[in-house]
């Protein structure tokens, strides 16, 4: 419990902090202390391997239309994409 009423203090700290660089100094104080509070009060995720059988099918989303005809049909949202993809601004 101390330990978090200090990095509570640690971010009220920080926030008061009317330069920059002490700021951000002091909100990385402040986290790395809340990480070290995270390891009491929530648990480690721990990698699990599954070794089970998964079986994928092949699904059509529009299986009533042609290629061309869904080409057709979503034309408009695929040069949406394709002009987002390349957007340089």
């Amino acid at each position: 419990m101390k330990m978090a009423q200090n990095c509570v203090e640690l971010q009220n700290d920080a926030e008061t902090e009317e330069d920059a660089s002490d700021r951000m100094t002091k909100l990385k104080a402040a986290n790395a202390e809340w990480s070290r509070v995270a390891e009491y009060t929530e648990p480690k995720l721990k990698a699990t391997e599954y070794t089970g059988h998964i079986e994928i099918s092949e699904v059509s989303v529009e299986p009533e239309l042609e290629s061309s005809e869904w080409k057709d049909k979503h034309q408009d949202s695929m040069e949406t994409a394709a002009g987002a993809a390349t957007r340089t601004d």
